[in-house]
C-alpha cells in the first residue's frame, strides 16, 4: 500500500491504519501501558532540585537532546498533527493544548478545530481571545472593581505590547514540534535523573520555535509565584543553567544552522518568556503581567491603581458596565452555591 501510494506520488501512510473488519465487542476499549523504568521526577524533586546540580545538568541535557530531536523536522505551520481513518498523518488541526481542552470542558469558546497559523501574530492574538471568552463565559471571572479593572488593563496592554516581545525573524517560522504538557509528573527518571520515559504526548503541537521556552517549573514555583527578589535570583540562575546546557547538546549534534539556545537566551532577556508564559495562563496572566511585564516599562505604574483605572475601559466598548454586570453575576453565582452547599462556607473573597 505505501509502496503503491509512493509510486504514484502521494503521501506515505503511517503503519497505524485500521484494521477492517467485524469487531465482536460493541463497547469502546483502551490500550494502556506501564513505565516500568523509573519514578515520576516529580516525587524527587523537592529532594534535591536546588541542592543538587549534577542531578540538574543530567536532567536538563536529556530535556535538550529531546527537544533537539523532536526540532530536527520543520513544519509548515502552527497546529496539531492528525491521523485520519486511512492512517494519513496530516498538520491540519489546531493547535491543541490541555489548557484548550479545559476551557471548553467549561463551555468556554476556543480555537476552530480546524485553524491553523501560517504566523506568530494570529495566534497569540487568539490566545489572548481565549483570556477574554473565559471572562465573558465564566461565571465567576470578576471579583471586584477592582479586580474587573486589572484583568481588563493587563489584556489590553497585552496586544498593545505584542510586537514588544516577538521577533519579525521568525514571524513566519520555523514551526517545530512543541511538548506542550511536559512538567514534572509526566517525565520519569532513574536515580541519576536521566530521562527514562514521558507520557501525556498527545498535547504536543507544531508551535513558532521562539515559544519553545526552558520549562517554568524549574525552581518547583507555580509560573504566578515567581516573585521579585529571591525567587526570581535563584529562577534565573536555574534558567541560565538550561539554557547553557541546551547550547551544549545543540553543539554536540549540530541539529540546525539556527540555534535554539541563542533564540532562549535572547528571549529570556528580552521579557518574552514571561510574556508567552502570560499568554499560555489563564490563572496566572494578570500576576506575571504586573511582576514580570509591567516592570519592564514602568516601575511606576506597578504600585498605582490610576493605571488600571485609565487603561481598562480601552478594553472594549462599554469596559465599565460590563465589569458590574460580572460582579453581580457573581454574586448570583455565590448565592446559588449557598443554597445548593449550604453546610460548606463559600468564601466571597476567592
Amino acid at each position: 500500500m505505501q509502496t503503491m501510494r509512493s509510486w504514484h506520488g502521494f503521501p506515505q501512510t503511517c503503519q497505524y491504519i485500521g484494521m477492517q473488519g467485524k469487531n465482536v465487542l460493541k463497547t469502546g476499549y483502551m490500550i494502556i501501558s506501564f513505565v516500568r523504568n523509573g519514578q515520576m521526577l516529580s516525587n524527587a524533586w523537592v529532594d534535591h532540585l536546588l541542592s543538587d546540580k549534577i542531578r540538574r545538568q543530567t536532567l536538563f541535557g536529556d530535556l535538550a537532546k529531546i527537544m533537539i530531536s523532536v526540532n530536527r523536522v520543520k513544519l509548515p505551520q502552527i497546529g496539531s498533527l492528525t491521523l485520519d481513518d486511512n492512517g494519513l498523518i496530516e498538520l491540519k488541526g489546531r493547535p491543541l493544548t490541555l489548557r484548550l481542552q479545559s476551557f471548553e470542558n467549561e463551555g468556554i469558546p476556543t480555537i476552530p478545530r480546524n485553524c491553523t497559523y501560517q504566523s506568530v501574530e494570529p495566534y497569540i492574538l487568539d490566545l489572548l481571545q481565549l483570556h477574554d471568552n473565559r471572562i465573558h463565559h465564566q461565571l465567576n471571572a470578576i471579583h471586584n472593581l477592582n479586580d474587573g479593572q486589572n484583568q481588563l488593563a493587563a489584556l489590553t496592554m497585552m496586544r498593545g505590547l505584542l510586537h514588544q516581545f516577538i521577533s519579525r525573524q521568525y514571524r513566519n517560522g520555523p514551526f517545530v514540534l512543541t511538548l506542550t504538557d511536559l512538567h514534572a509528573s509526566n517525565i520519569f527518571v532513574d536515580e541519576d535523573w536521566h530521562i527514562t520515559s514521558l507520557i501525556d504526548l498527545e498535547w504536543a503541537c507544531s508551535l513558532p520555535i521562539e515559544l519553545q521556552m526552558p520549562p517554568y517549573w524549574l525552581t518547583g514555583r507555580p509560573i504566578d509565584d515567581i516573585e521579585h527578589g529571591e525567587h526570581l535570583d535563584t529562577f534565573r540562575e536555574v534558567m541560565t543553567e538550561f539554557i547553557n546546557a541546551f547550547e551544549e547538546q545543540e553543539k554536540k549534534v549540530r541539529a540546525s544552522d539556527v540555534s535554539q539556545a541563542e533564540i532562549m537566551r535572547k528571549f529570556w532577556d528580552r521579557g518574552s518568556f514571561w510574556y508567552f508564559q502570560a499568554v499560555n495562563s489563564p490563572k496566572g496572566l494578570l500576576r506575571v503581567f504586573n511582576e514580570h511585564i509591567q516592570r519592564i516599562f514602568s516601575e511606576e505604574h506597578c504600585a498605582q491603581r490610576l493605571f488600571y483605572r485609565t487603561v481598562s475601559p480601552y478594553w472594549s466598548v462599554g469596559a465599565e458596565e460590563f465589569i458590574q454586570m460580572k460582579m453581580e453575576q457573581e454574586t448570583e453565582y455565590k448565592d446559588r452555591l449557598r443554597e445548593r452547599f449550604g453546610e460548606f462556607q463559600i468564601d466571597d473573597s476567592s
